[in-house]
């Protein structure tokens, strides 16, 4: 969109007048242009925002800077541990809600990193038109980051896992005009609270569960078995509720799942199930709970829901991994209203990067990865590329190895290849290797056929 500098230099006053003078990006001019369009109360969540579009930061975590545009459907984080993943979930969780989820991040010091810290986030309709961008910077005096008044910029439901089993939760009514008060929803909940619920917030999903399932009006229990059978396994079957049961000691009806074997209450199901049954439980109960609010407040419903997840393949086996992705993002199917679904994962798993094969649009999705380079952290996008054969995944660039084998294989092979390329070695040499390469690799396995040949022309039986 272009307009001419007259039009231009209204719609900068204009924006101004609607958002807060940080929340307009000063070094994008065709940002301010767009930002004039969209109707908002200042500092109210935004009707036409719904999702987050890219985020920079400069003085933050092990990296000297990151910089990423999010996909509008899905964003993959990969890399070594302890270079920035979870870090980037925290700060998109802020940048949409304002507040953290996990312990607020601090500025670093490492690297000889020099400015001042800042995070700079854009927003986008869902169209996928970059509209808002704000800046927000570190308070050396005060020792925290700048806020802002009733910061809720994104209209969505949003739902972060974090990787040790807790759960933030965000909605944010979209108040008419003509009232002063927003009551946002923005919360972070302990593994036991989404369990066993918070006085006066949640109620937990064995209370909650049971609540849905025996209630006249069954549409939040039909959801949320529908989300259940979305995102089951292929090796226990179809997660179905069985029927209620007295749990042992408590005196709460306990829900049950129908297993192929009989019936298991949830409190005894395994940690892989556990996550996901929460996952399902908090998506359903968070848009459902959204709904409602909306209905009393006469706001308008958001269309949009935003799910970060950390570590998506914690507890689940190899079989669960090549379906949970492609799984979460249909959610949108199935839930009332078919809202847009932006989701921002990070996993180490090359099986949730495989199943992605025949999914992954480059419209729509974008892969990073964060490695080391000569002692700096990096973060790179890139091309998402079809392997087939799903141990290629660990040699890709998203995983580095030299090999789809144990450690042990690999030094035994590498040692093979330099023997191989030196002018001369000890035929002792290679009986030993041969002997290690006998124990560690299957009799079919594709290295041999350059290994016998290289020792046929040196002469050696093997």
């Amino acid at each position: 969109m272009k307009h001419p500098p007259a039009e231009r230099e209204q719609s900068a006053i204009v924006a101004s007048e609607r958002f807060p003078a940080s929340c307009i990006s000063h070094h994008a001019p065709d940002l301010v242009q767009l930002s004039h369009e969209f109707e908002s109360r200042p500092h109210g969540p935004n009707r036409a925002l719904g999702k987050i579009a890219s985020l920079r930061t400069n003085g933050i975590g092990p990296a000297r800077e990151y910089a990423l545009e999010f996909g509008r459907r899905l964003t993959i984080l990969g890399g070594d541990n302890g270079l920035g993943k979870t870090l980037l979930l925290d700060l998109a969780w802020w940048a949409v809600t304002g507040n953290w989820a996990n312990t607020p991040v601090t500025p670093s010091t490492l690297g000889g990193q020099s400015g001042d810290p800042t995070v700079m986030f854009s927003f986008a309709d869902n169209s996928g038109n970059t509209c808002l961008t704000t800046t927000m910077q570190f308070d050396d005096e005060k020792q925290d980051w700048q806020t802002l008044s009733g910061y809720y910029p994104v209209n969505a439901v949003c739902a972060y896992a974090t990787s040790g089993g807790g759960f933030a939760v965000s909605h944010v009514p979209n108040i008419p005009m003509n009232q002063n008060a927003i009551t946002p929803f923005i919360h972070t909940l302990k593994p036991s609270e989404i369990w066993s619920g918070r006085s006066a917030m949640i109620e937990g999903i064995v209370r909650d569960w049971a609540s849905w399932q025996q209630a006249e009006d069954q549409r939040q229990f039909e959801a949320f078995k529908q989300v259940l059978d979305l995102l089951s396994p292929s090796d226990l079957g179809k997660l179905r509720p069985g029927r209620l049961t007295d749990g042992l000691g408590d005196s709460r009806q306990i829900p049950t799942l129908v297993y192929p074997y009989g019936e298991v209450p949830i409190t005894q199901s395994s940690a892989s199930v556990k996550r996901i049954l929460l996952i399902a439980y908090v998506i359903v109960w968070a848009w459902f709970e959204h709904q409602l609010v909306v209905e009393r407040s006469r706001a308008a419903p958001t269309q949009n829901l935003i799910i970060l997840v950390d570590d998506l393949e914690a507890h689940l086996h190899p079989r669960w991994q090549r379906t949970v992705l492609p799984s979460i993002l249909r959610l949108g199917e199935i839930l009332a209203g078919h809202p847009r679904i932006q989701v921002i994962a990070a996993t180490h798993s090359p099986m949730v990067m495989a199943s992605l094969e025949g999914e992954f649009s480059s419209e729509v999705d974008t892969l990073y990865h964060l490695e080391l380079q000569a002692g700096d952290v990096a973060l790179r996008q890139l091309d998402f590329d079809v392997h087939g054969d799903m141990s290629r995944w660990f040699t890709s660039q998203c995983f580095g190895l030299r090999h789809a084998r144990n450690i042990r294989a690999e030094r035994a092979i590498e040692a093979a290849k330099a023997m191989q390329s030196a002018d001369s070695v000890d035929p002792d040499e290679i009986q030993r290797a041969h002997m290690e390469l006998s124990a560690i690799l299957a009799p079919d396995d594709p290295f041999w056929r350059r290994w016998w040949y290289f020792a046929k022309q040196r002469g050696i039986e093997l």
